[in-house]
């Protein structure tokens, strides 16, 4: 059996046999072999369930458990309960424990198209649809395509500035609320997700059931918060369920967006850029046309050296950043020298004081 953990793969007994270096969206991978492996055994998934069976069931009779107190608990204060779907692991798990604990009339399943989805993802939610007839799948997606957004005034979004999910995810996912609920203005919803501590250290500090207000009050739910990744592969396999090629085919150990500021070198940017070349080069060319302005030589290394497109806090280098204008004092008098004529400009001049326009 050979398994990896983050970029270096070990061999049964904990044996150390390779390490992936480098990786980017300009980088190629070298792999340092450090022991040869000549055979390498098939994992017998069968014993595997079998001597894990018990945990298994544990874990899932937890969590239905969960689940079924909760809505109990909230049902009455809710105007809808959902569940949330990436196309992910997590996800298509908590779909399938939703499922066993609650009527699909009950619920409905909502997936937010980023428009950065993989053709596996889109896919896999399709089949999803077909393999679950009986539950109501919502797709939520703004109407404005990512790439104008990006070229635009938002820019490439980044770990600092991540405008990309509230305005690709969070809000077409009340919008298509509300419209399920035929225009409530603030629904109270009850959202299931797979959330789980071990994905991340802010994450690890998350209650399995948290609260937040803004356009409608929402209770998220996390029933496999406490869930690690074995235990949510050796549930889907025990139940037979599907789930996405990018795991397989792809080699992904997360499904998301094909580009995104918070994907890693070698497990997002090199996979994406060779599966999915065709979908993320249009990104990659705003990306370069933003930082050309900045007079960095080498471009394609400044994308994959660290990712530092990624860390962008401002707009210095957009079309429509920078400094709007020059500020000169001289001998008690201010001029104001500006290339960007706006109403809203004048407007705000008029705070500061009488003027005059040249």
């Amino acid at each position: 059996m050979l398994w990896a953990a983050g970029r270096a793969y070990y061999y049964r007994g904990g044996e150390k046999i390779a390490i992936a270096h480098g990786g980017g969206f300009y980088e190629d991978v070298d792999l340092e072999i450090l022991t040869e492996i000549r055979d390498i055994e098939p994992v017998n998934l069968d014993e595997v369930l079998e001597k894990n069976i018990d945990k298994i069931h544990f874990y899932t009779h937890d969590s239905m458990n969960f689940i079924r107190s909760t809505v109990e608990k909230y049902k009455d204060k809710v105007d809808i309960v959902t569940v949330s779907f990436s196309g992910g692991k997590d996800s298509v798990v908590v779909a399938d424990l939703v499922k066993r604990t609650l009527n699909s009339t009950n619920f409905v399943v909502i997936f937010a198209d980023t428009q950065l989805e993989s053709k596996m993802t889109y896919d896999f939610v399709d089949q999803f649809h077909h393999e679950n007839p009986k539950i109501q799948v919502l797709k939520a997606r703004l109407g404005r395509d990512q790439t104008e957004l990006w070229g635009g005034k938002l820019g490439p979004p980044s770990r600092i500035n991540r405008w990309c999910h509230t305005v690709y995810k969070t809000a077409p996912i009340r919008k298509t609320i509300k419209e399920y609920l035929g225009g409530q203005e603030k629904p109270t919803v009850l959202l299931i997700d797979g959330i789980r501590a071990e994905e991340s250290a802010r994450r690890s500090k998350y209650d399995n059931i948290q609260f937040g207000t803004k356009e409608m009050l929402q209770i998220n739910v996390s029933p496999i918060l406490e869930w690690s990744s074995l235990e949510v592969f050796l549930y889907m396999f025990l139940r037979k369920l599907s789930f996405n090629q990018m795991y397989r085919w792809g080699g992904y150990s997360r499904v998301g967006c094909i580009i995104c500021p918070y994907s890693s070198s070698w497990g997002g940017e090199y996979l994406s850029r060779r599966l999915f070349e065709e979908d993320v080069e249009p990104y990659l060319t705003i990306i370069k046309q933003n930082v050309e302005s900045s007079h960095i030589p080498d471009i394609n290394n400044y994308i994959s050296e660290g990712g530092r497109w990624k860390s962008r806090s401002g707009g210095l280098d957009l079309d429509y950043g920078g400094n709007r204008a020059e500020f000169i004092v001289d001998d008690g008098n201010l001029t104001i020298i500006t290339d960007r004529d706006s109403p809203n400009f004048w407007t705000w001049l008029k705070n500061i004081g009488t003027y005059s326009q040249a």
